[in-house]
């Protein structure tokens, strides 16, 4: 079947670094794009001190969150709240410090949250300081792998990286080697 003009493929990016390397400035980099494109960004942090230049919006408010412009943060202490984030549509969504979205009461409403990215027609970035502090539930919906320098290998996520695993293992040594000259180096790997 022929694709129309409105469609366009929606993209999950997992964003994997060691801290002071950049990762929020690049995730940043991608919101502008994103937003001079027409989207919008919507950053999820659990983070008081992080993201503070931006306003925030309230996800519990159907009309706040759907009518904003721009770039926002949502600051999420109660796990419930994760629902609400089902009604965010075209947009970019930040998921700041993946580790701390590891709680089954949040687990379906993530993966109904990547099923459905292309219905509500936006893309995923998952921050994580490494490979093994992204939720396994997220490795299954990646198509893109954003490598800045580590310190834990990509070798403890084999199972979850299956067959991209010797690309990400070549990858993450150049990377790293390279990361000694420029902390903020990086890159991307479509998986």
């Amino acid at each position: 079947m022929p694709r129309s003009e409105n469609d366009r493929d929606v993209r999950q990016y997992l964003l994997v670094g060691t801290n002071r390397t950049g990762k929020s400035t690049l995730a940043r980099e991608f919101g502008d794009k994103k937003i001079s494109n027409g989207g919008r960004v919507l950053v999820i942090t659990k983070h008081r001190q992080e993201w503070t230049d931006i306003e925030t919006v309230n996800i519990k408010k159907f009309k706040e969150l759907n009518t904003f412009t721009g770039i926002r943060k949502a600051m999420i202490t109660d796990n419930d709240d994760f629902k609400f984030l089902l009604n965010f549509n075209n947009g970019l969504l930040i998921l700041d410090d993946a580790k701390r979205f590891i709680d089954t009461r949040i687990d379906d409403t993530i993966e109904e949250l990547q099923i459905s990215r292309g219905q509500h027609m936006i893309d995923i970035m998952v921050i994580a300081h490494s490979f093994f502090r992204i939720p396994v539930g997220f490795f299954s919906y990646a198509t893109h792998l954003i490598m800045k320098k580590t310190i834990e290998s990509a070798i403890k996520r084999k199972n979850e990286l299956y067959s991209y695993i010797d690309i990400v293992l070549e990858t993450e040594k150049r990377v790293n080697t390279i990361a000694q000259k420029n902390q903020y180096y990086y890159e991307i790997i479509s998986l």
